[in-house]
């Protein structure tokens, strides 16, 4: 949220990383697609008028499989983010198993219910509200049906024991996040009690290039075990 498809160029440093982990031998050579994601949380918003995930899925993801020399299967392609693309890129691999067979969400911008219900009206509105069909409202109101459909806590309870195999999830948070180290927590909590295989990393930092940069080299390593079909 406020970035745009330059910053993990500039700030990120991906392609550095990735070449120098190609070179060591530690992951396999991968096509990086950055797209602009604007203020959207890589959702369709509730009035219909920027349906900006099926233009992700139905739109962007064919195109990129006609210019590029992709294996194009869910298992080769992969999802990571930070903040609100952590938000995209989980949300994405739970909806769309079909199309992408992994995914690493950095620092995830997610709330609990009791978060969404006890938010500042104004940045509700803005941000939350605006996407979920929520403006306006107050606490458990904001709970919406729409909100559910695109909440990762709502669709992973959802999901049964036989549906986890679809899913390979690294979560990476810091410990200096504030309330977002409760969400996260939170999630992976709801996972663990799920028995929902993934893995879940907490270490030093806040919400910053620095912390997200030294989670690249993990990982990368996760998202190219995943491509192999090897346990990371």
């Amino acid at each position: 949220l406020g970035d745009d498809e330059t910053a993990w160029l500039e700030y990120g440093r991906i392609s550095q990383f990735a070449d120098q982990e190609i070179e060591k031998g530690e992951i396999v050579p991968m096509i990086f697609i950055m797209p602009e994601g604007y203020r959207n949380y890589y959702v369709n918003d509730y009035k219909g008028s920027f349906l900006y995930q099926d233009m992700f899925i139905m739109e962007l993801v064919p195109y990129i499989d006609s210019m590029f020399r992709t294996i194009a299967d869910n298992r080769h392609r992969s999802l990571m983010g930070y903040s609100m693309g952590a938000f995209g890129a989980l949300v994405l691999h739970l909806k769309y198993p079909d199309v992408f067979g992994s995914a690493v969400p950095l620092s995830i911008s997610v709330r609990t219910d009791e978060q969404y219900m006890t938010e500042d009206g104004s940045e509700w509105d803005e941000q939350w509200g605006r996407l979920f069909g929520a403006q306006g409202l107050k606490g458990p109101d904001r709970i919406t049906d729409y909100y559910k459909q695109n909440s990762p806590f709502y669709i992973i309870a959802k999901l049964s024991p036989a549906d986890f195999k679809n899913y390979h999830i690294y979560i990476d948070n810091g410990d200096k996040e504030q309330t977002l180290c409760r969400s996260n927590e939170e999630l992976h909590i709801l996972m663990r009690k799920m028995k929902f295989p993934h893995e879940y990393r907490v270490r030093e930092g806040g919400h910053s290039f620095e912390y997200w940069v030294s989670a690249l080299p993990n990982a990368l390593r996760f998202i190219s075990d995943a491509f192999e079909s090897k346990p990371y």
